[in-house]
């Protein structure tokens, strides 16, 4: 098992991954700080019911376009619930996905909004495993002894301010 520091430096190195690759923003690490004492499990229980939304949003969308005749305002509402839930946790992937929703609703463009919607499921695939990583390693640490560095952005830029310094 590695110790504190390497996994301190493991976790701060994945999550400046995560937010150089734009799947999270500085949203996200607001969040990471409310951890109340008497709720220290807060931010995984956030994000638990974000997901937890997220799919259904998704699967609305997509019973919403096998309907014969599509309700493209129902879709586009549907995404921009999503696109606010997203911006909540700060998940930047997921948010900046549902942007392309009004010009393909607009133009009653099936085709493409489906792949939209593909794409949407993915990400929020994705995103769900990788935060799974974060949230494993954090546990990590903490079963080690260690204490869970804190995420603070540069200013110049998406580079974790404490990565690779422990």
């Amino acid at each position: 098992m590695a110790g504190i520091p390497q996994l301190q430096k493991q976790f701060l190195d994945y999550a400046a991954s995560l937010f150089n690759e734009e799947t999270l923003t500085e949203q996200f690490i607001r969040v990471h700080k409310l951890k109340p004492a008497h709720n220290p499990n807060f931010t995984t229980t956030m994000i638990a019911i974000f997901f937890e939304g997220s799919s259904k949003l998704i699967n609305t969308m997509s019973e919403l376009l096998d309907q014969p005749m599509v309700d493209f305002t129902a879709v586009y509402h549907t995404a921009q619930t999503l696109r606010g839930s997203s911006a909540t946790v700060g998940a930047g992937k997921i948010k900046k996905i549902c942007s392309h929703f009004r010009n393909f609703c607009d133009s009653c463009n099936t085709e493409m909004v489906k792949r939209v919607v593909r794409q949407l499921h993915y990400h929020n695939s994705l995103l769900k495993s990788k935060l799974d990583n974060f949230f494993m390693l954090e546990n990590q640490i903490q079963n080690a002894g260690g204490v869970i560095p804190p995420l603070e952005l540069e200013r110049n830029g998406y580079g974790l301010e404490n990565a690779g310094r422990m």
